[in-house]
């Protein structure tokens, strides 16, 4: 684990960052600044090494370090933002959540984890979990420059801790890593996995809320939601990334994953772009005519 930046350590106090908080929505528009960043994205993606570039989202008051030889970091430089739908929930609840405890599991890059750390301020807490040693040195770097805190683990989250296998995706798109076995993979790299029930409730005080975990593990969602029964007891709100195609090509029955939710006591809504979520049966995410992915909200104040 790495704690990114000391909270006690930020230029001017968290007072300060809490006191600035106002974000704003994000809105796509096509404009020639767009259209320019993406023909440099196009050339740089053929000059050797790899690199990364800060975009300021000032929607958000954060500044990104993005991979140039990765799908996430070119759609945020191209468009200063990435699966806004979500994004724009948090914000409309911004003031809800300032102070929250929050976790992100597949953290990335950190497109979540600066926005949760930001509104975490001095009374809240961000865990954040991302076992590619590649996005875990950005998501790094890019907390630090941001003068941010949150508790890092470079690890994998699984059902128990133990030892794994990450199947490194396709090198142009980091996010699609998985710990699925079977999967397209590039390569292979050992890492540690770990359970939320046991690495984030013991640093929390005993009646101490999560106000929102987000996962998107590719697929590997339900191994992690088994190693966190506790944690999800005391959650108000569970983003999470549904992949029932590969979840199937994996031998998991898609079906586990909402029916332990749903067990937990939550309801479900699932995201759609440029509207709010909306309510959505469960048999409605695994008919014939289901989504092979798809973005979904498990709360408790539906």
């Amino acid at each position: 684990m790495t704690n990114a930046w000391p909270v006690s350590d930020r230029p001017g106090g968290p007072d300060r960052l809490m006191a600035s908080l106002a974000l704003r929505p994000l809105v796509k528009r096509e404009t020639l600044g767009t259209r320019t960043r993406g023909v440099m994205d196009r050339i740089e993606r053929w000059v050797p090494g790899r690199r990364t570039v800060a975009r300021e989202i000032p929607e958000l008051g954060l500044t990104y370090l993005l991979p140039t030889h990765s799908l996430l970091g070119r759609l945020i430089r191209r468009y200063g933002m990435y699966e806004e739908h979500i994004i724009n929930w948090i914000v409309s609840r911004q003031d809800a959540l300032a102070g929250g405890v929050f976790v992100d599991v597949g953290a990335n890059i950190g497109w979540y984890t600066a926005l949760f750390a930001k509104l975490a301020g001095k009374s809240g807490r961000v865990f954040a979990f991302e076992p590619d040693p590649t996005n875990f040195a950005v998501l790094a770097d890019m907390l630090r420059r941001n003068v941010l805190a949150a508790d890092l683990h470079q690890a994998a989250v699984g059902e128990a801790a133990g030892e794994g296998v990450l199947n490194l995706g396709h090198s142009g798109n980091p996010g699609s890593h998985t710990m699925l076995p079977g999967q397209y993979s590039e390569g292979k790299v050992a890492v540690p996995i770990v359970s939320l029930d046991t690495t984030v409730l013991p640093a929390l005080d005993a009646a101490r809320p999560i106000d929102l975990l987000k996962m998107a593990l590719e697929g590997y969602e339900l191994a992690a939601m088994k190693g966190a029964p506790l944690l999800l007891a005391r959650t108000r709100n569970v983003v999470v990334e549904f992949s029932p195609a590969l979840m199937r090509s994996a031998g998991i029955v898609p079906g586990e994953l909402i029916t332990l939710l749903v067990d937990q006591g939550f309801s479900i809504r699932r995201f759609r772009f440029d509207q709010p979520p909306t309510a959505i049966a469960p048999e409605a995410l695994l008919g014939v005519d289901a989504p092979e992915q798809c973005d979904l909200l498990f709360s408790r104040d539906a």
